[in-house]
């Protein structure tokens, strides 16, 4: 992703597929600049503003300083919360971009994300668009994800993916929660991420209180994996950053927006 302000921004945003009862699309984006990160999650609104607004979404933002120490074993501040009902269309733009190359014209969508309604004063430069570049997705396969440092405080453990046939399965330890979780999706091959349905939540303790040396994304997924439930659906995929390092991503669109991204071993 870019943005367009002055401002050094890194990121990744997660397009989901959409589900039955559900008419609009889901998403789930985070930045961080090295001293802000910010998560945000796009779903449907609640039924009784969907009847005065059948396009309107829930945009819900949370900022934290990165790397910020605990203080007497205090959680750092969640320093922004903002969540508000806005037009779908307002928050995802699609423009065409339009190149000639005599004789030839072609024209394809650009993806632009408008966070601004959800508040940017934690980045001052910034105007809270972002411009978004596609990264193709590849299927999971068996493979070891993550550079577990094996202390049992860490919020992430091993990370590993099977594959046989068009069973996939992806298992996650959780050292600090004390828990494994373990979703398992039968691969269609037709979809850009696989659906991963998880269980063992009901063994994990999610605890924010022995994260005292967890960066920013370990604490907003922590916090969002504790309100996971047996059968909690996610999406994988594996990519290859700009570096061409392959990663392996899980997305929770139903546990305010969580993503996990996990560097090869």
């Amino acid at each position: 992703m870019q943005t367009n302000g002055a401002i050094d921004l890194t990121g990744l945003a997660l397009k989901y597929q959409k589900i039955d009862g559900i008419d609009v699309t889901r998403w789930s984006a985070w930045v961080n600049n090295g001293v802000m990160a910010t998560k945000w999650w796009v779903e449907q609104s609640r039924d009784e503003i969907l009847k005065d607004n059948p396009n309107s979404v829930q945009l819900t933002s949370i900022s934290r300083q990165m790397n910020r120490p605990m203080a007497d074993g205090r959680v750092p501040a969640e320093l922004v919360i903002k969540r508000v009902d806005v037009s779908y269309n307002d928050i995802v733009h699609n423009t065409p971009q339009i190149k000639v190359s005599n004789p030839n014209i072609s024209s394809k969508l650009n993806t632009e994300l408008d966070f601004v309604s959800a508040g940017t004063s934690m980045y001052p430069k910034w105007s809270g668009k972002i411009s978004l570049t596609e990264l193709k997705t590849r299927a999971i396969n068996t493979d070891n994800w993550h550079d577990n440092k094996g202390y049992s405080t860490d919020m992430l453990g091993d990370v590993e993916t099977t594959r046989n046939g068009d069973k996939v399965t992806v298992t996650m330890t959780f050292p600090a929660a004390g828990c494994t979780l373990v979703g398992d999706a039968t691969s269609s091959g037709k979809t850009n991420f696989d659906k991963l349905i998880f269980t063992g939540f009901d063994k994990c303790r999610f605890d924010l209180a022995k994260g005292v040396n967890w960066t920013a994304p370990d604490l907003f997924n922590n916090e969002g994996l504790a309100k996971g439930r047996n059968g909690t659906v996610a999406y994988g995929a594996t990519l290859k950053n700009d570096s061409g390092a392959e990663m392996l991503l899980i997305g929770f669109p139903e546990l305010d927006g969580v993503v996990l991204v996990m560097n090869k071993r």
